[in-house]
């Protein structure tokens, strides 16, 4: 019985080293095709952002930056380009120097709706709501996000500000309706402000969209428990 462990482990181990190995040669692939798609086609915004994406992958993060400001240069407003900055900056950036790196992106990119959204969600897990509502909302400003809107929303409950809370994430839940998450929140502005039914309604949505979700489920359970005689 040992023995048949062991060798399906071994089994196993070869199977996974295989698909690693060929998870890698995929990205050096990718790497190789947007190099090659770039020497035929020229730069342009698609291929630098898929070919910094792929570097990233392979861990060459300094090379993968540099494609990713170069998109930045093509298109100021590139969410994808920002996007890949930010992840490499946020791997490499010090915890209590994030803000002020994003806040250089965001001087360099000042029409960049996720440089606004970087900046504002530093700002939010610092505790400076008021400043990070702003930064979301010049970020939704230039372009419609399903985050953006989720996180000014819970920012907007964290400040008191319960009907404008909810206002957000009804928003929110339109333009996502399958989100458990965004659910959740949505009734949290709903309890908060004395709607215990209309929060049940959302919880429930919520653990049905996600089951193994402990906060909706224990939001839930709250919520009964204030509906209870």
């Amino acid at each position: 019985m040992y023995a048949g462990i062991c060798a399906l482990s071994v089994i196993l181990l070869a199977f996974l080293s295989v698909i690693a190995w060929k998870q890698t040669t995929l990205w050096r692939n990718s790497v190789t095709l947007w190099r090659h798609t770039l020497s035929c086609t020229g730069e342009n915004e698609t291929v630098l952002n898929l070919l910094g994406s792929s570097l990233y992958e392979t861990g060459k993060t300094l090379e993968a930056g540099e494609r990713f400001r170069r998109a930045l240069q093509f298109n100021s407003e590139s969410v994808a380009a920002m996007d890949g900055l930010s992840v490499i900056l946020m791997s490499e950036c010090p915890t209590n120097q994030i803000l002020a790196t994003f806040r250089d992106l965001l001087a360099s990119y000042p029409s960049n709706p996720k440089a606004h959204y970087d900046v504002a969600t530093a700002l939010l897990q610092r505790g400076e709501i008021v400043a990070a509502v702003n930064e979301y909302r010049t970020s939704l400003a230039i372009r419609e996000s399903i985050d953006a809107r989720s996180n000014l929303g819970y920012a907007l409950l964290k400040l008191g500000q319960i009907e404008a809370a909810e206002k957000e994430f009804r928003k929110a839940v339109e333009d996502e309706p399958d989100n458990a998450a965004i659910r959740n929140n949505l009734g949290m502005a709903l309890l908060n402000c004395g709607d215990s039914t209309g929060a049940i309604v959302q919880f429930r949505v919520a653990v049905e969209l996600d089951p193994d979700n402990p906060t909706a489920k224990r939001n839930l359970e709250k919520a009964l428990f204030h509906q209870s005689p």
